[in-house]
């Protein structure tokens, strides 16, 4: 069964202090890297994500292998070494809230349709094992669906 995780970088644990700066590795390298992220598999659903100032910048790749512990993408330009390590296919550009608020408000709308809280869905936790897993992935399936970003 197909899964769905978030990557989401943290200016604290971050190239150069910046969140966004891991996210442009991430969008460059086709990269994506977490402590957390175990056991995605080719096919799973990844969301790479991190904040500009107040506003959220993403996108959305598959996963298509795992790279194993310490790929140095952002430890090469300061940030951290991650112990869960993938290479994704982007299935969207970057996606970004202040560029398209209509991107973000159709997100909210199908998270709203099936009763998930929108703050979530950039998060984790939830996604990586909490109840609501398929209900997250039926959201970003649904958005990608109807993106105007989607590759």
């Amino acid at each position: 069964m197909q899964s769905v995780y978030s990557f989401h970088y943290a200016d604290c644990k971050s190239a150069g202090g910046s969140a966004y700066n891991d996210l442009q590795i991430s969008r460059d390298q086709q990269v994506c890297g977490s402590n957390k992220a175990k056991g995605l598999r080719a096919g799973d659903i990844c969301t790479i994500s991190a904040k500009r100032g107040a506003h959220m910048n993403f996108i959305l790749g598959e996963i298509t292998e795992e790279l194993g512990e310490n790929y140095p993408a952002w430890s090469d330009h300061g940030g951290l070494l991650w112990k869960y390590n993938y290479r994704f296919r982007p299935l969207t550009h970057q996606i970004s809230a202040d560029g398209d608020p209509d991107q973000m408000k159709l997100l909210r709308e199908l998270c709203e349709k099936d009763d998930l809280k929108f703050a979530q869905l950039f998060n984790p936790n939830p996604m990586a094992g909490g109840v609501n897993k398929t209900k997250f992935l039926n959201v970003w399936l649904a958005f990608l669906a109807s993106s105007k970003f989607r590759l």
